[in-house]
């Protein structure tokens, strides 16, 4: 649907666009006390989209998968959508955290990296580069690419030494 022109529903309140449960295009005036007009997009999401982002390390470049659930939640203008990372354990990928992802999009940005050598992302020519520093070091690509000054941060073992190396 293109959301350029006239919007299909017109909403009265904030309330009204939330339970409108399809993909749907709307305008809201006077929201908060301000007299605007904001016009939306909201999206019930199956699936989250498949981005890359290339890191280097010790071998040159790789790329690394990621997993992106965008907020379903109508913020006003100029909020920023608060973004959450889950970051999976050795062995796993950013796919394990499907649920999570779709339940918390209501209220974040939520990304899923594949971490390098597993899941989308590429594998490393040099074995001894999957270090946790590097890992670190691919996150910091990975935020630095989203754009994004702070992060939620949802690790399981693995992830949970990224996390708290990226905040060291």
């Amino acid at each position: 649907m293109d959301c350029s022109g006239t919007c299909e529903k017109p909403f009265q309140r904030r309330s009204d666009a939330l339970s409108y449960r399809r993909t749907a295009c709307g305008v809201i005036p006077g929201w908060h006390g301000f007299s605007q007009v904001l016009v939306f997009w909201i999206s019930i999401m199956a699936e989250p989209q498949l981005n890359f982002v290339k890191c280097l390390g010790q071998g040159g470049l790789h790329r690394m998968a990621y997993w992106e659930w965008p907020c379903r939640a109508v913020l006003p203008a100029g909020e920023k959508v608060p973004v959450l990372v889950c970051v999976h354990g050795l062995s796993r990928q950013g796919r394990d955290f499907d649920e999570l992802a779709q339940a918390l999009s209501e209220r974040y940005r939520v990304i899923c990296p594949d971490v390098v050598g597993r899941g989308r992302s590429d594998w490393l020519a040099q074995p001894a580069g999957y270090q946790v520093p590097a890992y670190v070091a691919d996150m910091v690509t990975l935020l630095a690419r989203l754009d994004v000054e702070q992060v939620d941060w949802v690790g399981t073992s693995m992830g949970g030494l990224i996390g708290m190396g990226l905040a060291a």
